[in-house]
């Protein structure tokens, strides 16, 4: 019997077929011992953004007491494999602002995650990034 979970989180960068993974192929993976995107981790990915937008200071209580939450979902479910994705994990709008901040976050609350990265070539992905932020109305000068 293990005594570590085997949990993979995917911190997709966007524009790297994020999306795509998230609606078509995590969903579909078919095993009784999966846990995919459980509302825990939902709510983690929510703390390390209030954290690193400093809406709330890393010893504040509610972070005490979200990690002794996670740990104990975490011991529940030994047996399982656990997977979540989330791209706010590595930037918040565009490139990768605070990602050192957010990965350590990360490691506090799930030290024993494997993290799931994709890359894509780089000039493709600055033009993709580039794009959208046109396209939502974030003009660039």
């Amino acid at each position: 019997m293990s005594n570590h979970n085997f949990v993979y989180i995917h911190i997709g960068l966007g524009k790297t077929s994020t999306t795509h993974l998230q609606d078509n192929i995590f969903p579909k993976v078919k095993n009784k011992n999966l846990i995919y995107n459980h509302k825990i981790f939902y709510e983690m990915a929510n703390l390390i953004k209030l954290i690193d937008c400093n809406k709330i200071a890393f010893d504040n209580i509610e972070v005490k007491i979200f990690k002794e939450k996670i740990d104990k979902f975490l011991k529940k479910n030994l047996q399982k494999r656990i997977l979540f994705s989330k791209e706010s994990l590595t930037s918040c709008g565009y490139g990768l602002k605070n990602a050192n901040n957010r990965l350590f976050l990360l490691h506090y609350f799930v030290p024993s995650a494997k993290i799931i990265l994709f890359f894509r070539e780089h000039k493709s992905w600055i033009i993709s990034n580039y794009r959208q932020s046109i396209q939502q109305g974030n003009f660039q000068s």
